[in-house]
């Protein structure tokens, strides 16, 4: 009887933790959510004034202002941003969220600083939508920057010879909603891949570099120069990288006095320019189709339910989350979000969860770990004892 008494306890108790999970989950929607979208990081400024006090204020004014023209390259398309204000020192204060200096010096009339700036994602949202003017936010996982470059009859990868992966290293980091990784090209970038094996498009030892830093994918991009000593013109190409964005395929000509390495710079920030833009497009919100879903998620575990909410609490495009029902095993969701359920796929992905299912046989969510052991997306309706049953009917999109 001690033995059945205590085996209660703890399914009771195991039931309690999963109860206040619930409650966790439930009023964390309200919270204010300040993810990394929103966050400008490594602004620089330098600024000279009449005393070293007025140059602090005006600095970081400026690493303010010039923070929120950075977030609106970052979430608008570019051919939308004619229509936003005007980007003012003002603006930026009332969308502000917090700043850190990481780093200053000064003298007496001078002060330059590096700057971390974060601003609150409902109020850009709202200036935003006020105008009205499209904008994404979904952040694509990392992509790995493999610079392949070709100039009288030879190739070059990971050397200090490469002018393509010098040009790629001076880029800015990856601050855009397709966070872009430039390898250093140590020992375990060249048994990934090197020079041989990424012109021939290799796709193992591109999967291999991607594994190593943690990017759902190679963007090798390949330039070929005219002339290995003068070049004056170069041909760009990169396959798609990855689902949702484009590949690119363009010739660049040296403009008479630029220096080679703002030629090469020039060509490199045009391929990531293209790569956001592509993006942004494809994942802009639509703030006038509001949708909802019920979905049901397996509960293996508390860590694997925790895993859960907080993963979803990083995919933007949700609006609300309900839960409606809950036991030891599943839980019935309730999610409204902005758009059609094939965007929302795109913005869990990124979040390493997985949307299964379609409008008519309805849905469920899980980590995308735990893919190949989900429930079958069917309406589950949860029993008394703690069971699973389905339905014939499903949940549609509204």
């Amino acid at each position: 009887m001690t033995l059945r008494f205590l085996s209660r306890i703890r399914v009771l108790g195991l039931y309690f933790l999963v109860t206040t999970a619930v409650a966790v989950f439930t009023f964390s929607i309200a919270r204010a959510q300040i993810g990394g979208v929103y966050d400008v990081l490594g602004v620089q400024v330098d600024v000279t004034a009449d005393s070293a006090t007025a140059a602090q204020r005006e600095a970081l004014q400026r690493a303010q202002q010039d923070a929120l023209v950075a977030l609106m390259e970052r979430l608008v398309p570019q051919e939308e941003r004619v229509r936003l204000p005007q980007l003012t020192a003002g603006l930026a204060e009332q969308l502000l969220s917090d700043f850190q200096v990481v780093q200053e010096s000064r003298s007496d009339v001078r002060y330059l600083a590096t700057v971390n700036v974060r601003f609150v994602p409902q109020r850009v949202r709202e200036l935003l939508q006020s105008i009205p003017v499209p904008f994404a936010e979904t952040q694509s996982k990392p992509l790995v920057v493999v610079p392949l470059y070709e100039a009288g009859g030879t190739q070059l990868l990971w050397s200090e010879a490469n002018p393509w992966m010098r040009a790629w290293a001076a880029q800015p980091g990856p601050g855009g909603l397709v966070p872009l990784i430039m390898p250093l090209g140590d020992l375990g970038d060249i048994v990934a891949i090197d020079a041989p094996r990424a012109a021939a498009g290799d796709a193992a030892a591109q999967e291999a570099i991607a594994a190593q830093h943690g990017a759902v994918g190679a963007l090798l991009v390949r330039a070929t120069a005219d002339s290995a000593t003068d070049p004056s013109v170069l041909s760009v190409s990169a396959p798609a990288p990855r689902q949702g964005l484009s590949g690119v395929s363009f010739t660049v000509r040296r403009e008479s006095g630029e220096a080679v390495e703002s030629f090469f710079s020039r060509a490199a920030a045009r391929v990531a320019s293209s790569l956001q833009e592509d993006w942004k497009l494809g994942n802009t919100i639509a703030f006038d189709r509001r949708n909802s879903l019920e979905a049901g998620v397996d509960i293996f575990d508390l860590q694997q339910w925790g895993q859960v909410v907080q993963r979803l609490e990083k995919v933007n495009l949700l609006a609300s989350r309900r839960v409606l029902r809950m036991t030891r095993t599943m839980a019935d969701l309730r999610l409204e979000y902005f758009g059609d359920p094939q965007r929302l796929r795109v913005a869990f992905n990124q979040a390493d969860l997985v949307l299964v299912g379609e409008p008519s046989i309805g849905w469920v969510i899980g980590r995308s770990e735990d893919a190949s052991r989900l429930s079958p997306p069917r309406l589950r309706v949860a029993t008394p004892n703690g069971g699973v049953t389905t339905g014939d009917q499903a949940p549609a999109v509204q």
